[in-house]
């Protein structure tokens, strides 16, 4: 049997392995909860929860605007409308049942690995099914994808990818037929809606006219003419993006500016480095990460040995894109294929608010498959060894297997992924916050094993300090602990220390409102079970400091009075009516004082 014969595996029997590759792979997310950042595209995005009502909204405001509800609290400036769309009108006749939507990302997952492989059939390797099918196997089969499969939230990713394949390969149509208007206007609006679904697709500017250089025989004056109404759609649309949907602020939060704390030097190096961790990650993707994020990724400068290496490799790899660009070598379209879709999420074109992260590579990884499934077909038809075609394809396949069933797993739901990635990314500050807040919720869902749940988290709350201590989710988080745990002081501790680094923040007024009352009660206990006026009046101005309310006013006012302390009851009386004009005891108390305060006045003698 010959492997060079394109007849080796029948195109249906191609398509069929494919299709149950993927299901295989990816059936087990489809019995998985909501996790991550679920809840702000879904569950807890208020223009999505309105279903098809929601649309306008979604249409015409910041991806996040349903979520946050604050516009001047968007910093990023992110318009997807595509998948919030999706989950809408999802939402309008499903509600929030995870399995529909994790169908989603399994349907449309096997349809791109499809689509791939019929464009790479097509247009790319149209001698070499061979090596079509081989690249379209490692691009289904890749570990590297299972963030985007199993996070609901990738839904974008995954659109935008289908999106941008079906525009490539209606394109190509289109340049084979030009009297078949219909594969342009299907093109383009498959490039419209791939923009609509991410920003990612506005790296096909370069990428479609590259395709069209590398893939025809068509001129450069050709090439503008098939490429200009691509051009148009994408300058329409970054006239909309960066009009209407532009950034209103820069992030000062270590977790959306990862990058905060670092020297000019350090941020050229760290984002280098991270350029040669994806090419790991490709290459050996295990262990995997919903997070990277500061500090997982310590800064580095220049004297980082790694930093030279991935230079080199970079270097190398547009040297020879370079070089084989005038002989059209696919090798070198599959290279400039990643280098151009990784480029946009590298921080060095646009700060993304994340220094790295498995779905990013999922567009960059086609170029990938294109270069390392030309390669293994050369290889192979070369030797024309079709028992280690079998078996290198196969391992290969049940490896990944391995690794992409384990993970789809730890998607299940927060809980399985926070507990499980913290082990992995144990320096991150987000990881170690996720985990800490998980055990918490953990505790309310079971009180019987709250204290395990709280000795579990404090050590992660307690690291994510030490990363970052002007964060104060941690603190925060801390204080909730100990005060469950009956230890007010060490709780009230923590929330001073989050109330020192952002005294405004909303989440603050729950704890200063749980800390009034509960010394307010404090003083109460004092003044009438313990009998010890000089506590009870403590516990009342601590109750003050985080509140300054009536009724503490009103019994300070009530301890003074009955020690005989008029001038200093009235006082309390006459503060507790400036915040409750209507309050009856501090009325009759304030008259009461001042009854005795007069009296006082009227008998000293004259």
């Amino acid at each position: 049997m010959n492997l060079s014969n394109n007849n080796f595996l029948s195109s249906k029997t191609q398509t069929w392995i494919i299709i149950i590759i993927c299901a295989v792979f990816y059936i087990n997310t489809l019995s998985n909860q909501f996790a991550l950042d679920d809840n702000m595209v879904l569950t807890g995005n208020n223009s999505v929860k309105q279903g098809i009502a929601g649309i306008g909204d979604i249409l015409t405001k910041d991806s996040f605007y349903g979520y946050i509800g604050n516009a001047s609290d968007l910093t990023g400036g992110r318009w997807r409308p595509l998948s919030l769309i999706v989950y809408a009108v999802e939402y309008q006749f499903f509600g929030d049942n995870p399995s529909i939507y994790h169908l989603n990302n399994f349907l449309l997952y096997i349809f791109c690995c499809l689509i791939l492989f019929k464009f790479l059939k097509e247009f790319v390797f149209k001698s070499d099914h061979l090596a079509a099918f081989i690249a379209t196997l490692i691009f289904a089969i890749h570990p590297i994808h299972t963030e985007v499969v199993a996070n609901i939230k990738s839904l974008d990713e995954i659109l935008s990818l289908l999106l941008l394949l079906l525009t490539l390969y209606y394109s190509f149509k289109y340049i084979d037929d030009s009297s078949n208007k219909k594969n342009l206007i299907k093109s383009l609006l498959c490039y419209a809606f791939a923009l609509l679904s991410k920003e990612n697709g506005i790296t096909f500017l370069a990428i479609i006219p590259l395709s069209f250089y590398f893939l025809t025989k068509k001129t450069f004056k050709e090439i503008f003419f098939y490429y200009l109404p691509y051009f148009i759609v994408g300058l329409f649309y970054l006239v909309i993006r960066f009009t209407a949907f532009r950034a209103t602020g820069t992030s000062t939060d270590i977790l959306n500016a990862p990058f905060l704390h670092a020297t000019f030097e350090e941020q050229i190096a760290t984002k280098i480095l991270i350029m040669g961790k994806y090419l790991i990650l490709l290459f050996i993707p295990y262990p995997l990460s919903y997070d990277y994020s500061y500090n997982e990724i310590p800064y580095v400068t220049f004297s980082n040995l790694y930093v030279w290496i991935t230079i080199l490799v970079y270097g190398a790899l547009s040297i020879f894109a370079i070089i084989n660009l005038k002989k059209k070598n696919i090798t070198a379209y599959g290279i400039l294929i990643y280098l151009i879709s990784i480029s946009i999420v590298s921080n060095f074109l646009v700060d993304i608010g994340a220094p790295m992260g498995e779905r990013f590579l999922f567009q960059a990884s086609v170029g990938y498959a294109i270069c390392l499934g030309l390669m293994l077909s050369n290889l192979f038809v070369i030797k024309n060894n079709v028992k280690a075609f079998r078996i290198t394809l196969i391992s290969a396949t049940l490896l990944c297997g391995y690794i992409t069933i384990a993970r789809n797993s730890d998607w299940k739901n927060n809980e399985e992924l926070y507990i499980h990635d913290v082990k992995v990314s144990s320096n991150s500050l987000r990881t170690n916050l996720n985990a800490g807040a998980e055990y918490i919720t953990l505790s309310e869902e079971d009180p019987t094993l709250q204290k395990q749940y709280f000795d579990a988290a404090i050590p992660y709350l307690k690291k994510a300090v030490a990363i970052d201590s002007t964060t104060i989710d941690s603190y925060l988080n801390l204080g909730v602990i100990y005060q469950r745990s009956g230890d007010l002081d060490t709780a009230e501790e923590y929330w001073e220390k989050a109330r020192t680094i952002s005294p405004k923040d909303d989440r603050l007024k729950e704890y200063e409102n749980f800390l009034s009352l509960t010394y307010l009660r404090k003083g109460l206990d004092m003044a009438q079970k313990n009998n010890d006026p000089g506590k009870a009046i403590f516990y009342f101005q601590k109750s003050i400091k985080y509140q300054d309310n009536a009724d503490a006013w009103c019994n300070i006012g009530a301890v003074y009075f009955s020690q005989g302390n008029y001038k200093d009851a009235k006082s309390a009386f006459e503060n507790a009516l400036k915040i409750n004009p209507d309050h009856p005891n501090a009325k009759r108390g304030f008259a009461d004082a001042s009854a005795k305060v007069n009296a006082s006045s009227n008998a000293l003698p004259k």
